[in-house]
């Protein structure tokens, strides 16, 4: 084999292991925005983290508001 042949196959390979990894990565942004994650089919949890959520922004408004100069 000489140089070039040794370089299109190695070429070759490494195309195809970028084509898998990126078929894989595709398919896990998918299934995160279908909501195949842990806990998208748990009411409970997603009920949770809303409330949550929204705690947290009443605190992060409460400390903004504390930031404000006083008058």
């Amino acid at each position: 084999m000489n140089g070039k042949t040794v370089f299109l196959i190695g070429a070759a390979i490494l195309i195809g292991l970028v084509v898998i990894q990126l078929k894989d990565v595709h398919i896990a942004i998918g299934e995160r925005a279908m909501g195949g994650y842990d806990g998208s089919s748990n009411p409970e949890a997603a009920s949770r983290a809303e409330r949550e959520a929204k705690e947290a922004a009443a605190r992060a408004e409460a400390a903004a508001g504390a930031l404000e100069p006083q008058d």
